[in-house]
């Protein structure tokens, strides 16, 4: 009766393999691949599996100008997260609103206003936080936040390898 409520008592893991894979609350760190439909930034046209902006208008102060935040936005959709062998859906907990066509015209025409947009395409490293669960046989991911880290290395041997220090003397 109350396994429901006791994963969400349990500590948030990391999971970077597949082999890590459990239901509870998660981060979980994977590379994105296409499940459907992408997205397509409003003001660009690029095109994704989430995708934020900003549209900032600098505003007068007495002595200098201040950028000030209009609307700050995050759009996301269905897709799957590689990991390894392993796909794992994962699923917006809320895939937020995206920007409607008055909004566009209303954000061009604003004076002193420019926009600031950033995607995740497909073939990027992400990190995602929210609730794993099994639904069959598959490994269903519900994330309350995405981070994008950047482009996957094709092959884990070519990952850049920090270099060492050298101390002084040697």
């Amino acid at each position: 009766m109350f396994s429901k409520w006791t994963r969400y008592l349990k500590p948030e893991i990391e999971i970077t393999e597949a082999g890590q894979l459990r239901t509870g609350p998660a981060r979980i760190e994977g590379i994105v691949s296409a499940c459907g439909a992408l997205l397509k930034t409003p003001f660009r046209g690029r095109s994704g599996v989430a995708y934020t902006y900003k549209v900032v208008t600098m505003v007068k102060m007495r002595q200098a100008s201040m950028p000030s935040v209009i609307r700050d936005r995050l759009h996301c959709t269905s897709f799957e997260l590689a990991l390894g062998e392993i796909r794992v859906l994962a699923v917006p907990k809320e895939p937020g609103d995206p920007v409607t066509e008055d909004e566009h015209k209303e954000v061009l025409t604003t004076e002193n206003a420019y926009v600031d947009e950033e995607v995740i395409p497909i073939g990027h490293r992400v990190r995602l936080e929210g609730m794993v669960d099994r639904d069959g046989d598959t490994w269903v991911f519900n994330y309350r936040t995405i981070a994008d880290l950047g482009l996957a290395p094709k092959d884990p041997a070519e990952a850049p390898r920090r270099a060492r220090r050298r101390r002084k003397g040697r």
